[in-house]
């Protein structure tokens, strides 16, 4: 089984699979107990992935409306391009608990070339 999609919520993967599941594509979901009793730690998890056949990955993705499978986003140094951050714990739970106004005055360092910049939210 292939996942083509995470979900935050279970309602929203058991939707998108009973979708397929009426246009012929057998799909399944994972992780939606533990999403739905942990909510919080969903993201941690990587969400409510639904899965369908290898075969039928593709079909499946157009009937979404999903274009590509999505990629995790990584930091980089707008300076040199590096993931060699240094992020200050502070962010780190700010990024967590969702507390974006905290970090407005936080400062990123980049290990590589030493620039210092403000972490933005894209």
């Amino acid at each position: 089984m292939k996942v083509i999609a995470s979900y935050e919520k279970p309602e929203e993967a058991f939707l998108a699979a009973s979708r397929l599941e009426g246009s012929g594509i057998r799909a399944g979901v994972r992780d939606a107990h533990t999403a739905g009793i942990n909510w919080n730690h969903s993201a941690a998890i990587g969400g409510v992935r639904l899965t369908v056949l290898e075969a039928d990955a593709t079909r499946a993705r157009e009937i979404l409306g999903i274009l590509e499978a999505p990629r995790a986003r990584r930091a980089t140094c707008p300076q040199c391009g590096s993931y060699d951050l240094h992020i200050p714990l502070l962010v780190l739970i700010g990024l967590h608990f969702r507390l974006i106004p905290s970090l407005q005055n936080q400062k990123v360092r980049c290990n590589n070339c030493k620039a210092q910049f403000r972490f933005c939210f894209v």
